[in-house]
């Protein structure tokens, strides 16, 4: 994945593998809901611009981050905070850090 700077305070997440970004369904964004996200061709929406979050720093230094969609403030989460590579990305309402 890389991130694209878009307005300097939203980055869009794009595969560097497939070239898609992902993408948050406009129609369930605007209603509130959460729902699993997946890579899309880039539209230009704002369903597809996320915010970086700094929550705190590791022991080690390093910056623990929230991706935050810029439409409606819900977290890029991964359901029971799963460590299983193959685990369905969701966007959900923010749960706290």
């Amino acid at each position: 994945m890389s991130l694209i700077n878009m307005f300097a305070i939203t980055f869009k997440i794009k595969s560097v593998s497939i070239g898609k970004v992902l993408d948050y369904p406009l129609q369930v964004a605007q209603q509130n809901q959460a729902v699993q996200v997946s890579p899309r061709d880039d539209n230009g929406g704002f369903n597809q611009h996320w915010k970086i979050k700094t929550i705190r720093q590791n022991p080690g230094g390093d910056n623990i981050v929230q991706f935050v969609c810029r439409i409606n403030g819900f977290l890029l989460d991964l359901p029971n905070s799963s460590r299983d590579v193959s685990e369905q990305i969701l966007v959900s309402p923010e749960k706290g850090a």
